[in-house]
């Protein structure tokens, strides 16, 4: 009897889950049907030049499966909303979102330019007042790498070095994906990012942060970073994962100029009931742009 009524019980919830199923599905399908993407595809291609952003965060798979533009490691995976001018938002009647003021990072709001409806889509256009110029992305234009036992050599989409691998890569750090390189050296190594005679504004800004829940849960190591301009220390900071996405910003005098930037992780690898394993998960995440003007 029990067991006849444990089947009965089971079937009755996946019946219930199968409803759900196709309920969900076709409240979906009413409220979104491949012509509003085709429309909303077409809309934000009109936007070509904005920096564009999601705001309604669980539309984001489908998005980025129907909007190019969504999908672009600048949108998908940006470090912040610094350096940019202008801003289109998409939304499912969302105009701006929490997690698009935590990308601000001290930033005043954009003033909102117009507002329109694209089928069930709200667009959005955004423009930061005294906005920076950004003069080169050192993820998109990667510098040179070295370590004291010499230069890194380029490697399948990444540089191999002595003391182990770099890459640029999509990263979660703080529960968000970031596109920046990623090292995993051996413990205390110092890696290197030199730009010689590279055109510089009036500041670097970047972050550094650790990838992996899991490997986070495991180290708290610290992470240096020394910036140098002409060979002259104008910068420097040691962080740890619990400062998640540890942004910076270094002011720098416009022209042309050599640039340094080494990082390095104190302690490679993560702890556990055992002991040290040096391999692990953990990997510092780091990226960089150079900006010029802008307000203060």
């Amino acid at each position: 009897m029990k067991t006849s009524t444990a089947r009965r019980l089971l079937l009755g919830l996946g019946a219930l889950a199968g409803l759900e199923l196709v309920v969900a599905a076709a409240a979906y399908r009413d409220a979104i049907d491949e012509p509003d993407w085709t429309a909303l595809s077409e809309a934000v291609a009109d936007r070509e030049g904005d920096a564009i952003r999601l705001a309604t965060g669980w539309l984001g798979p489908r998005a980025r499966m129907e909007i190019p533009q969504l999908a672009d490691p600048r949108a998908a995976a940006a470090p912040d909303l610094h350096g940019i001018e202008d801003l289109t938002v998409v939304g499912l009647g969302d105009q701006w979102s929490d997690a698009l003021d935590r990308e601000l990072e001290g930033r005043r709001r954009p003033d909102r330019v117009s507002t329109r409806d694209v089928g069930p889509f709200t667009l959005t256009r955004y423009r930061f007042r005294g906005a920076p110029t950004t003069l080169r992305d050192w993820v998109a234009e990667p510098p040179s790498l070295s370590t004291p036992r010499g230069p890194c050599r380029p490697r399948g989409g990444g540089w191999a070095c002595s003391e182990g691998p770099v890459a640029v890569e999509f990263a979660e750090v703080e529960y968000t994906p970031r596109r920046c390189f990623t090292m995993a050296l051996s413990d205390g190594t110092p890696l290197s990012f030199e730009a010689p005679a590279a055109t510089l504004g009036t500041s670097l800004r970047g972050h550094v942060g650790v990838t992996d829940f899991n490997a986070r849960l495991r180290s708290d190591a610290p992470v240096r970073l020394e910036a140098f301009v002409d060979e002259v220390a104008i910068g420097s900071f040691t962080t740890t994962d619990a400062q998640g996405w540890r942004p910076f910003e270094i002011a720098t005098e416009p022209g042309e100029h050599d640039v340094r930037i080494v990082l390095t992780d104190a302690v490679r690898g993560t702890w556990d009931r055992r002991g040290h394993a040096p391999g692990g998960n953990r990997k510092v995440c780091f990226e960089l742009r150079v900006l010029d003007g802008g307000a203060p």
